[in-house]
């Protein structure tokens, strides 16, 4: 169970595959916030993750948050804030971010 936020964690989740310990899904899991942020930056979205608590969060320069528990679940509510969904075949989807 999450200290912080009384969720029970994960365990086994599809996106932590290849990650040993504790130490190396926080690693992955700030590593994946920043290309997130990155991707969504380019829609005026921006997308945060503290690496503590379950939820992440995600909003619009309008002012608009949501908290989303997973992957899924982001591209979902990023899709509802633009009014369109988003197509990871797009350029400006996947142009520069991969680099930094």
């Amino acid at each position: 169970m999450c200290s912080a936020c009384g969720f029970p964690e994960i365990k086994d989740y599809w996106i932590d595959a290849g990650t040993d310990s504790a130490t190396d899904r926080l690693r992955s899991r700030l590593a994946r916030a920043k290309k997130l942020s990155i991707i969504l930056k380019k829609y005026g979205l921006f997308f945060y993750d503290d690496g503590v608590t379950q939820q992440k969060q995600i909003g619009n320069l309008s002012g608009r948050v949501d908290l989303v528990p997973n992957l899924e679940q982001l591209w979902k509510v990023a899709e509802d804030l633009l009014g369109y969904p988003i197509d990871p075949l797009e350029k400006k989807f996947y142009q520069n971010h991969l680099s930094k």
